[in-house]
């Protein structure tokens, strides 16, 4: 319950509301374009966002396929409102959420065809159930697509750790860095995982990772840094002018973030995952006893 409520009053004070920036937004193209990929090859798919927030994801997907079916669930009730309002703004009637916690899905086994979520193991206090609950809903032959904090060596992130304040290691596989213990205002977050830690735990669960994208942190935080500082050194009594300029400055500043991913994504120190699973067939089962 007090989980719950720690996020409830984030969403409440605006988590999740605002414009996706930088390294947020570069994986937000990755993950759409691997997400719409899947959707597109399949008939009618029925799509699982877990972890919604106020339905960035859903929303999008709806408007990209309209025969598919989307559920996105999120633990704030806050979230689930907002994204239900935004559904209806934009006259989405393939698209629903539920409030649930990703731990404990009120679906049963084997009902969707692709499993989806962004940045939401390392906010839940149990991440096994997680995994084990997303394979569960997940058909035979599903599709998981997933963005998870990366634990491994030599990041940007783990190098100023190591200078700073050193690495806490949890356990075999999850740890976290300096500043993810540095109290950040609507970003609490419990672990980071490294690429075997996802590997072995879903391979459990029948999941079967086929591919592993690294997304780097190294111009992202420099150019998030510079884009607030310009924004902010605007005049506020401009404020036409500060919108126009601001959107520029967003566009060309997300491009040198996308640098983090196009350069990075292929070496295995990179501050996110972006994991392409698949959940095995009857056939895939025998052959593997």
């Amino acid at each position: 319950m007090e989980h719950k409520m720690l996020f409830e009053k984030l969403y409440q004070r605006g988590y999740g509301c605002r414009p996706l920036l930088g390294g947020n937004r570069t994986r937000f193209l990755v993950l759409r374009k691997y997400v719409i990929q899947e959707i597109r090859s399949r008939y009618s798919p029925v799509i699982l966002d877990m972890g919604c927030g106020t339905g960035t994801f859903s929303l999008e997907f709806a408007k990209i396929k309209p025969e598919a079916m989307i559920v996105g669930v999120d633990i704030s009730e806050t979230a689930v409102k907002i994204a239900i309002k935004l559904a209806k703004t934009h006259s989405l009637d393939n698209v629903s959420f539920v409030v649930c916690d990703a731990e404990h899905l009120p679906f049963r086994s084997e009902c969707f065809g692709v499993c989806f979520y962004s940045e939401l193991l390392e906010h839940v206090l149990n991440p096994e159930l997680v995994v084990k609950e997303s394979a569960r809903v997940l058909k035979k032959g599903g599709r998981l697509i997933a963005s998870i904090p990366s634990a491994n060596k030599c990041s940007f992130e783990w190098i100023i750790s190591i200078l700073c304040g050193g690495v806490t290691c949890i356990d075999e596989g999850r740890s976290l860095f300096y500043f993810d213990r540095c109290p950040r205002v609507g970003h609490p977050m419990f672990y980071r995982f490294t690429d075997r830690w996802i590997l072995n735990n879903y391979f459990k669960h029948s999941v079967m990772i086929e591919k592993i994208e690294y997304h780097a942190h190294l111009f992202t935080p420099i150019i998030e840094a510079v884009y607030h500082a310009i924004k902010h050194s605007i005049h506020k009594k401009s404020e036409l002018m500060l919108r126009s300029s601001a959107r520029l400055l967003f566009e060309f500043l997300s491009r040198i973030c996308s640098l983090d991913y196009v350069l990075f994504r292929k070496v295995p120190s990179g501050s996110n995952m972006i994991i392409l699973g698949r959940k095995r067939t009857h056939r895939e089962h025998d052959v593997a006893r």
